[in-house]
């Protein structure tokens, strides 16, 4: 009985997964945030490395990239909630019903 409950899951889950694009399109958003972010890091590493205290604080903060980074964050971890939300939560609601039989 519990085996063909996880069966039926597992091929709930993964027919799920191919007919929601949203997560699709989430994921592929913050991959490329992510890509983004790694970039900015390694632009601030270069800066810091290659200017003086001052001229790296006018780059990071006056120039706004210090807010930019952590916009990205942001954004990063809101869709990644948003995705977990679309992909966990519905099953947590079977699971208590599956359980308060």
């Amino acid at each position: 009985m519990k085996e063909e409950a996880l069966q039926r899951e597992n091929l709930r889950s993964t027919v799920s997964r191919r007919e929601d694009p949203q997560i699709e399109i989430e994921s592929l958003q913050i991959e490329e945030l992510q890509r983004e972010l790694r970039i900015l890091m390694q632009e601030m590493l270069l800066k810091h490395q290659e200017s003086d205290a001052e001229v790296f604080r006018v780059w990071w903060e006056e120039e706004g990239r210090e807010g930019r980074y952590f916009s990205l964050q942001r954004r990063i971890e809101e869709l990644e909630e948003a995705e977990w939300k679309k992909r966990i939560l519905p099953y947590a609601y079977e699971e208590d019903v599956f359980h308060d039989m």
